[in-house]
C-alpha cells in the first residue's frame, strides 16, 4: 500500500515538473487535417480544390513543407489561403493557431479509370537555433481518395456504364423498350379474345 501512494505522489510531483516548466522547453506538437479527402466523379482533364489545415503549438511560429506521394503524386499543387494565384510547396504556421491551405488537384488526361490514391504529407522545417537543443521535424498527413469517371460517368468494370452513353439515357431507353413489350402483350391478348385491335 505503502508503494503505491509513493508511486503516485512520485507520478503526481513528475507532472508537476512538466507542467512548470517553461513554454520553450515543452515538446512541440503538431496537427494536420482533415484524416481523408475524397473526390468522387472525378474527370478527367478536371480541376478540384480541397481546403487541407495546420496547426503547430509550440508558441512560436514554423514552415510546414508539403508533398504528395502515391498515384496521386504531380496531380496536386498547394496555395497558401493569402495567396489562391501563386502554387507553393510551403507555409509559415504561427504557433497555436490553425493555417489553411489549398490543394488543387489537377486529373491528367491520362489517368487511370476508378480508384486513385495517395498521401499528402506536411512535415515541419526544424528550427536552425532551437533552444535547448536540436528541434525535430514534426509531420502529419492526409490521405486521398480520387474515384476517376471515364466517358459516360463509367468508373470501371464494377458497375460501370457504357462508354460514351450516360446512364440516363440507358434508363429512357429501357423505359421505351419496356413499354414496347406491354403493348405487344396487349396486342397479342385482345386478338387471341377475338376483340379489335
Amino acid at each position: 500500500m505503502n508503494r503505491q501512494i509513493g508511486a503516485l505522489i512520485a507520478g503526481l510531483m513528475a507532472a508537476g515538473l512538466v507542467l512548470l516548466a517553461p513554454a520553450g522547453a515543452r515538446a512541440a506538437s503538431f496537427a494536420m487535417g482533415p484524416a481523408s479527402l475524397e473526390i468522387a466523379d472525378a474527370v478527367r482533364g478536371g480541376e478540384y480544390q480541397k481546403t487541407i489545415f495546420v496547426k503547430y503549438v509550440n508558441g512560436s511560429s514554423t514552415v510546414v513543407q508539403f508533398s504528395t506521394r502515391g498515384d496521386i503524386s504531380g496531380w496536386v499543387s498547394f496555395y497558401a489561403a493569402s495567396d489562391p494565384t501563386a502554387p507553393t510547396n510551403s507555409a509559415s504556421a504561427l504557433g497555436g493557431e490553425w493555417t489553411y491551405i489549398t490543394a488543387k488537384f489537377k486529373i491528367p488526361d491520362d489517368a487511370p479509370i476508378g480508384k486513385v490514391t495517395g498521401t499528402i504529407y506536411g512535415q515541419t522545417v526544424p528550427s536552425e537555433a532551437a533552444q535547448g537543443g536540436v528541434s525535430a521535424a514534426l509531420s502529419g498527413q492526409v490521405q486521398v481518395a480520387i474515384n476517376v469517371a471515364g466517358p459516360g460517368g463509367a468508373t470501371g468494370p464494377a458497375g460501370a456504364t457504357a462508354p460514351g452513353r450516360p446512364s440516363s439515357q440507358w434508363a429512357i431507353a429501357g423505359g421505351a423498350l419496356g413499354a414496347l413489350v406491354i403493348i405487344g402483350v396487349a396486342y397479342v391478348v385482345l386478338r387471341r379474345r377475338g376483340r379489335p385491335a
